[in-house]
C-alpha cells in the first residue's frame, strides 16, 4: 500500500519562492515513490489544477489566496492566524484521515500549529522543517528584542512544535548546532536537507523576451534576484550603484518583490543612484537567462548575526557560474571559500562593502573562464533534487523502523 502525506506550505507551485523551491523537489522525490501527497497552501484556487497536471499525484488545497506582503506585525499576524484557522477547517470539511506523515515548513511558524495539532489528535508521525529559527532570526534581524512580548510568544510557539515534532528537518549545519542547544530539542532526530540547486535550470533555453526586455547584452550588469525584503538589506546594494553611478559601463539591477521594495525604490530615488533599474519577479527561464548574462550576482542578508542562512540565489548565482558578491557572515561564506569564484563582506560596513566589489571586478577576467568547472562543481555537490531523494529516504526507513 503507497503511503500518504500531507505537507503545509506557505507558497506553492506556480509561485517561484526558495520555500516552494524545496517543497516542490521533496514532493517529486516523493511521487517517484509512489506516495499520495496533498498540498495545503496559498494559493489562488485556479492554479490549483495547473500544479496537480504538472505533478500527478497531488492534491492542492487552498488555504488563502497567494500570498500577498502584509504591512506592519499586525496584518501578517492576523494573516497567518487566518492559515492557521483555514488549515483546521480544509482538514475537517475534506475528512482524509489516513495520512502516515504529515510536515509543516517555515519560515511562518504559526500555521505549522494547525499541523501540530492535526498530527498530535490523530497520532500521525510529525516532521517539522525549518528554515528559519524562531524567534531568533527575528533577534538577529533586530525586528524585536529577546525580553518582548513577541519574543515570549513565539519561543512558546517554537517550543510547542519541537517537542511534538517526530522529525526536525533543517537547512544548515549551523541550524542543527543552534536547534540542539536548545532543550525542547534535546533527544529530537535532526535531519540536514540542504536547499541546494535545482540541477534542471540548466536545460532551461535562454529567454529572447527577457533578454529584450532587460536589455542584457548592453553593458556589464549586476543583478539582484529574489525577495526584497529587510532581511535582504539592499539599502547597501543601492549605495553601492550611487558610488557607481558615474561608470557608464555598469548597469545595476533588481529583479523581485517583496515588504521592503517600495522602500528601497523610495531610497533610491532620494540618494540619487538613478543607474539602478528595478523589474518584477521574472520565471525561472528568466532567471537562468539573467545569470547567463550578469557579470556579478549580488546575494545579500541584513546582518553581520544571520550567519545559519545560505541565501537559495547563492546557490543559483554560482550553479550558472556567475562571479558573485556575497555579503553575509557565517555559513553561506562556505560555498565561496569552495569555488573561489566571488567574494565576501560584512553587512555592517559599506565600506567593505564597496571595496570588495573593487576587487571583483577586477577579478572578473580571470573568472570568466571557470564558469563551466563551477557550474559542474555546485551541480556535482549542492543538487537540490538529489538533498530532496536523500530526504525521501530517511522518512521511509523512520517510518519502517
Amino acid at each position: 500500500m503507497s503511503k500518504k502525506i500531507l505537507i503545509q506550505t506557505k507558497t506553492f507551485f506556480p509561485k517561484v519562492t526558495p520555500e516552494s523551491k524545496r517543497i516542490y523537489s521533496i514532493v517529486e522525490s516523493l511521487l517517484k515513490r509512489g506516495w499520495e501527497v496533498h498540498i495545503y497552501t496559498s494559493i489562488n484556487k485556479n492554479n490549483c489544477k495547473e500544479a496537480e497536471t504538472l505533478l500527478p499525484g497531488i492534491r492542492v488545497f487552498p488555504i488563502a489566496n497567494q500570498c500577498v506582503h502584509n504591512k506592519g506585525i499586525i496584518g501578517r499576524l492576523f494573516y497567518n492566524f487566518r492559515l492557521y484557522m483555514n488549515t483546521l477547517l480544509i482538514f475537517k470539511k475534506n475528512g482524509f484521515k489516513d495520512y502516515d506523515v504529515v510536515l509543516a515548513t517555515s519560515p511562518e511558524i504559526l500555521p505549522c500549529l494547525a499541523i501540530r495539532k492535526i498530527a498530535k489528535k490523530n497520532k500521525y508521525f510529525f516532521v517539522f522543517d525549518v528554515r528559519d529559527i524562531w524567534p531568533d532570526v527575528a533577534f538577529e534581524m533586530r525586528s524585536f528584542t529577546e525580553k518582548s512580548p513577541q519574543s515570549i510568544i513565539f519561543n512558546h510557539v517554537a517550543n510547542a512544535l519541537y517537542k511534538s515534532a517526530s522529525l526536525i528537518t533543517t537547512v544548515s549545519s549551523e541550524k542543527i548546532s543552534k536547534l540542539k542547544d536548545k532543550r525542547a530539542c534535546i533527544n529530537k532526530d535532526i535531519v540536514l536537507i540542504e536547499n541546494g540547486f535545482d540541477e534542471r535550470m540548466l536545460e532551461l533555453e535562454s529567454d529572447e523576451d527577457t533578454i529584450k526586455k532587460m536589455n542584457l547584452k548592453d553593458k556589464n550588469i549586476v543583478c539582484f534576484i529574489g525577495n526584497v525584503g529587510f532581511a535582504q538589506g539592499l539599502k547597501k546594494y543601492i549605495d553601492l550603484a550611487k558610488e557607481y553611478s558615474l561608470n557608464e559601463s555598469l548597469r545595476f539591477l533588481v529583479v523581485g518583490k517583496g515588504s521592503d521594495k517600495a522602500n528601497v525604490i523610495s531610497y533610491a530615488h532620494r540618494v540619487g543612484a538613478d543607474n539602478v533599474e528595478f523589474f518584477d519577479p521574472i520565471s525561472q527561464r528568466g532567471i537562468a537567462t539573467l545569470l547567463r548574462h550578469a557579470k556579478i550576482s549580488y546575494v545579500s542578508l541584513v546582518s553581520d548575526s544571520m550567519i545559519d542562512s545560505i541565501p537559495t540565489k547563492l546557490y543559483e548565482s554560482l550553479g550558472f557560474g556567475c562571479p558573485t558578491l556575497l555579503v553575509a557572515c557565517g555559513s553561506s561564506r562556505s560555498l565561496i571559500d569552495a569555488t573561489q569564484h566571488g567574494l565576501y563582506a560584512r553587512p555592517s560596513s559599506f565600506s567593505e562593502i564597496k571595496e570588495t566589489f573593487g576587487r571583483l571586478l577586477k577579478l572578473l577576467p580571470s573568472l570568466e573562464s571557470k564558469k563551466s568547472y563551477i557550474a559542474e562543481y555546485i551541480l556535482n555537490n549542492y543538487s537540490r533534487n538529489r538533498n530532496s531523494e536523500r530526504f525521501a529516504d530517511i522518512l521511509i526507513q523512520k517510518l519502517n523502523v
